[in-house]
């Protein structure tokens, strides 16, 4: 395998969206993009690779679309009930 002669990426302490990067995450089955563990605001953990984190394509934990699901029921709720 050919060097690119950069240094390996480390995010560990870096904030995406509601993330923060914990470690590097080691998997059973090692892939060719590197995962990340990560923590929420909310509490909750996320695994997630480092395209996925800069491009923002993972956020949170899945904490967001609960709340945005939540919300958008509330309003259909009250339409319906009107």
């Amino acid at each position: 395998m050919k060097s690119t002669g950069r240094a390996p990426l480390d995010l560990a302490g870096q904030q995406f969206g509601l993330l923060t990067v914990v470690r590097r995450y080691a998997a059973d089955r090692p892939t060719r993009a590197r995962r990340w563990l990560c923590r929420c605001v909310c509490g909750g953990e996320q695994t997630a690779c480092t395209g996925d984190l800069r491009r923002r394509k993972v956020r949170s934990c899945g904490c967001l679309m609960r709340a945005a699901s939540r919300a958008t029921l509330r309003t259909y709720n009250r339409r319906v009930r009107s």
